[in-house]
């Protein structure tokens, strides 16, 4: 059983953890322990052995339930309640145990060699009988011995190379994307908003465009690493698109000024011109 879930930064930013009640925020917190425990994961067992858990009554645990469900913290699968997007954060994978016991296990079944000729000991060498004549055997004739004295010193044993070290190559950790979860704006992108010269009705109408717009995407199409640098980048498209606007109404209010110009000098002419 995993001992262990996943608590992500980005709770410090999500307008729904934000908005919570400090109560309701340690009751949202427990209940992801309480699901990581349970079996299936990710789901909450029934209000009465919530209650059990963390030591509150019945009546207030429903309460609390059926508030993180309006808050969209809470999705109803099956006739029982699942963490919202537990399967997005908490991966299978992450239950390491049972690996590590196959693992272990595997090492377990793997023998060492065995030498088919096991080597003499020493007390069987020292019973081995000295014959004088093993001697004789192993000393060179007399000339080989001055051949010998006159030859150079055998060259010494090649040293060992020296023993290599594993390196670990650590890949580094990538973002992952995700979905726009963000229900209202967050202050860090009306700030940027703001320095752009926009006024809060023009900052609500390039939001809802904006939001509406990408949690309409399907599939991958709808994720982002960095959704603070998307939203600066949209609205510097929509910046430039007011200018080039404005630019183009200049010009025609200029033509049209031009045009009753004309028409104003061409009546002045012709009423000068006697008839």
């Amino acid at each position: 059983m995993m001992k262990w879930c996943r608590l992500y930064h980005s709770i410090l930013i999500s307008p729904k953890i934000r908005k919570l009640p400090d109560r309701l925020f340690r009751f949202w917190v427990n209940c992801l322990v309480i699901a990581s425990e349970n079996d299936p994961r990710g789901f909450l067992p029934d209000d009465q052995t919530i209650a059990i858990r963390m030591g509150r009554s019945v009546s207030y645990t429903r309460a609390s339930r059926e508030k993180l469900a309006s808050n969209s913290l809470l999705t109803r699968v099956g006739g029982a309640w699942q963490m919202r997007d537990w399967s997005d954060w908490n991966f299978p994978s992450d239950d390491v145990n049972q690996r590590v016991a196959n693992l272990r296990a595997g090492k377990r079944n793997v023998t060492s060699a065995v030498h088919a000729t096991p080597p003499d000991s020493d007390s069987d060498t020292d019973k081995k009988k000295h014959r004088p004549s093993d001697d004789a055997k192993k000393a060179p004739p007399a000339a080989d011995a001055a051949d010998a004295h006159d030859s150079p010193p055998a060259a010494a044993d090649d040293p060992k190379p020296p023993a290599t070290t594993a390196v670990v190559v650590m890949r580094p950790k990538l973002n992952r994307a995700t979905r726009l979860s963000f229900e209202t704006l967050p202050d860090e992108w009306r700030d940027y908003a703001r320095e752009l010269g926009w006024n809060p009705e023009k900052i609500r109408e390039v939001w809802e465009e904006f939001h509406d717009y990408w949690i309409a995407l399907p599939g991958r199409d709808g994720i982002k690493l960095d959704w603070l640098a998307t939203w600066r980048n949209r609205c510097r498209l929509v910046r430039d698109r007011d200018r080039k606007e404005q630019k183009a109404t200049h010009r025609i209010g200029a033509t049209e000024g031009s045009l009753k110009f004309a028409a104003a000098m061409e009546r002045r002419e012709r009423l000068r011109k006697p008839s």
